[in-house]
């Protein structure tokens, strides 16, 4: 739901749900405790009810129609519109989804149109998105921070044209968690239990063509346990699966 637990019980909001019921309520708005949270500091107005007809996420931007809505922008960069779509994922084509750039940036003022936004260097320490492909957030100087070991490079050309990739990483941290029930249709929003990780991974395949313009979202979400006891029972390390059959696809839709 975009705030971590810690944060979520110091504000009043329940950690297991991914929107918290108002006072007198059983059922949560429809918006995240990310908005939830924003408007507990003071940084986003009131909220009018999502109806149940707008809380799906069809593009699987971790934001639902509602949410998208607020992401309002009148100078936007990298894309002409001034409201995140809700059929695209990745609304100004900079390769990172809507809802991650609403997450890692914590405002409502438009991120997901922005692209200019992941290019510009924060405290020296390189561009925001090279910080995002780390895993870093970009607005905290933390160089010390645990890096994930990403490694992706070209394998070689198909005889159809496509560029082949190879993926490799070691260390993924995972986090102990509390079980939380499930919420809504989208993968993010399903039940997992105690020490759960939900673990998304994706990539947006284009054309050499047109590398920036629009193609095919691929994602994948993998429940990964954070438990060394339950890891030992097995054998095996909790290990994310990165190959074809795993992955979801979503047709982004032109301009």
């Amino acid at each position: 739901d975009g705030v971590c637990d810690v944060d979520e019980i110091k504000y009043g909001l329940n950690p297991q749900l991914r929107s918290t019921p108002r006072i007198g309520q059983s059922k949560g708005d429809g918006y995240s405790d990310f908005f939830h949270y924003l408007q507990k500091t003071k940084q986003l107005g009131g909220l009018t009810p999502c109806p149940e007809s707008k809380r799906n996420d069809d593009d699987i931007d971790l934001l639902n129609e509602c949410e998208e809505a607020i992401m309002q922008n009148l100078n936007p960069s990298g894309t002409i519109k001034k409201v995140a779509d809700k059929n695209d994922p990745d609304t100004d084509n900079d390769g990172v989804l809507d809802g991650i750039e609403a997450l890692v940036f914590r405002h409502t003022r438009g991120a997901p149109l922005n692209d200019r936004d992941v290019l510009q260097d924060i405290f020296g320490l390189g561009n925001a998105y090279k910080r995002i492909f780390k895993h870093l957030n970009p607005l905290y100087p933390n160089p010390g921070a645990p890096e994930y070991d990403t490694e992706i490079s070209i394998s070689h050309y198909s005889d159809s044209g496509q560029t082949c990739y190879t993926f490799k990483q070691n260390t993924l941290p995972l986090y102990r968690t509390l079980a939380v029930s499930s919420s809504g249709s989208a993968p993010y929003e399903r039940s997992h239990g105690v020490n759960q990780n939900r673990i998304l991974t994706y990539f947006i395949q284009t054309k050499s063509t047109d590398p920036n313009g629009k193609g095919v979202y691929m994602y994948s979400f993998q429940d990964l346990h954070a438990d060394k006891v339950y890891n030992a029972t097995l054998g095996m390390a909790a290990g994310l699966v990165i190959q074809d059959g795993v992955f979801h696809s979503y047709m982004i839709p032109k301009d």
